[in-house]
């Protein structure tokens, strides 16, 4: 049976402050590996249990469960602290004991690999373009042509079709710099520009 009690976060993140603790409204990226790279996650009888222990122990923990996906060899999620107290050292090791107790005795083996990799969010990633990024692992992977195909993703709290939406790129409506007008061979400028017209007709 799973035996995580303490957990020693290991980072996959540059440069975080030492005194960063984990707790509060921050957002994280996180990949759990499976045991040895074993081929853990490949039909529902596996994953239902396991997200069934993600919904319930994120609510106890008060997290926001953004984006999450199952991999055969690991399981990535978006995680959201949505309370001052949420805590990431807590909710993590809790989340995967639950999971261990309810899928070990089914696989025989351990379900976990003992590290596990996080990232902090900064504030200029957009989290609608990271679950995306974290929807199209499958496709990379070779197990789906499209996202929107692959069953064993989701979120438990957003709306996943929205989510997959590709936006428009933005437009540019303002120029630092203005650029010449390209002038056409031959061309040259006739005398002074003529002064925008009154409205009012000669006779």
């Amino acid at each position: 049976m799973g035996t995580v009690e303490v957990m020693q976060l290991r980072s996959a993140s540059e440069g975080k402050s030492k005194g960063f603790d984990y707790r509060g409204m921050h957002r994280y990226l996180v990949t759990l590996p499976t045991f040895r790279g074993r081929q853990v996650f490949l039909d529902p009888s596996r994953i239902t249990p396991v997200l069934d222990a993600l919904r319930e122990l994120a609510r106890v923990h008060e997290f926001n469960v953004f984006a999450y996906c199952f991999l055969p060899e690991r399981l990535i999620m978006q995680l959201h602290g949505s309370t001052p107290g949420s805590d990431l050292r807590k909710f993590l090791p809790a989340f995967r004991l639950r999971a261990a107790e309810l899928l070990e005795p089914l696989l025989g083996h351990a379900l976990w690999k003992r590290s596990y990799l996080e990232r902090v969010l900064t504030r200029s990633a957009e989290s609608a373009e990271v679950a995306r990024q974290v929807f199209r692992l499958p496709v990379s992977a070779g197990l789906a042509r499209t996202a929107e195909s692959y069953q064993y993703l989701g979120s438990l709290s957003e709306d996943v079709e929205q989510l997959l939406r590709v936006r428009p790129p933005r437009r540019r409506f303002l120029r630092t710099k203005s650029r010449p007008r390209p002038e056409r061979k031959g061309w040259k400028p006739r005398g002074r520009p003529r002064p925008p017209s009154s409205g009012r007709s000669r006779h």
